[in-house]
C-alpha cells in the first residue's frame, strides 16, 4: 500500500513540473547513495483498495481471556481501584483504575505496548485518560511476552469499557469491567 501511495505521489508531482511530457508516464527509479539503480518502474502501481483488511469488531471478552487481535494477544487480569497517587500531579482523580496487561506479540515484528495503546471509557462514555504512575510501556520481540500493569484516573462511574485497536487494520477488542 505506502510503495502504490508513494509512486502515486511522485507521479502527481512531476505532472505538475515543467518537466512533463504528456505523451508518456514517468520512469520512476530508486537509487542508492552510490546512485546504482536498485529498481525501476515504467507504470503506476495499481493499489487495489478491496485488497486491505478491514477492521473488525472482535466483539466483548471477559477478564482472563486471551484474545488475539491481528497478534496482539491480550489477557486483562486483576482489576481494582488503587490508592497510589502520583504526588507530582497538578489535580488528582477520584479514582484510580488499575489491571495487569499480559501481553504475547504474535506478529513478525518487534513491537511496543503501553497503558496508552488502550482506551479506557466510563459508564457515562466518557474517555479517562491514562494515569502518571510507574505503567507498562515495553519492547517486545516476536513472539514473546511481557506483563504489567496500566493506571487510568476515573471517576468511579463504572463499569468501565476497555478498549485495544491494532492501529495498521483498525481491528478493536473490548472488554467490560467492573471494579468490586
Amino acid at each position: 500500500m505506502q510503495a502504490a501511495i508513494m509512486d502515486a505521489y511522485i507521479r502527481e508531482l512531476y505532472k505538475h513540473s515543467e518537466l512533463y511530457d504528456d505523451k508518456k508516464e514517468p520512469t520512476i527509479r530508486t537509487v542508492d547513495l552510490s546512485h546504482t539503480v536498485i529498481a525501476e518502474n515504467k507504470k503506476p502501481i495499481e493499489f487495489d483498495e478491496d485488497s486491505e483488511q478491514k477492521p473488525k469488531e472482535l466483539g466483548t471478552f471477559k477478564l482472563g481471556e486471551k484474545v488475539n487481535v491481528v497478534g496482539h494477544i491480550i489477557t486483562l487480569t486483576n482489576v481494582h481501584y488503587t490508592k497510589e497517587r502520583n504526588e507530582f500531579e497538578e489535580t488528582q482523580p477520584k479514582e484510580v483504575l488499575g489491571f495487569d496487561i499480559e501481553y504475547q506479540n504474535g506478529t513478525k515484528e518487534e513491537r511496543v505496548v503501553s497503558a496508552g495503546d488502550f482506551e479506557v471509557y466510563e459508564s457515562k462514555g466518557e474517555k479517562m485518560e491514562v494515569y502518571a504512575l510507574d505503567t507498562l510501556t515495553e519492547s517486545v520481540q516476536a513472539g514473546k511476552h511481557v506483563n504489567g500493569p496500566p493506571a487510568f484516573g476515573v471517576t468511579d462511574n463504572a463499569p468501565y469499557e476497555i478498549f485495544f485497536t491494532e492501529y495498521t487494520t483498525g481491528s478493536k477488542a473490548k472488554w467490560i469491567m467492573e471494579v468490586k
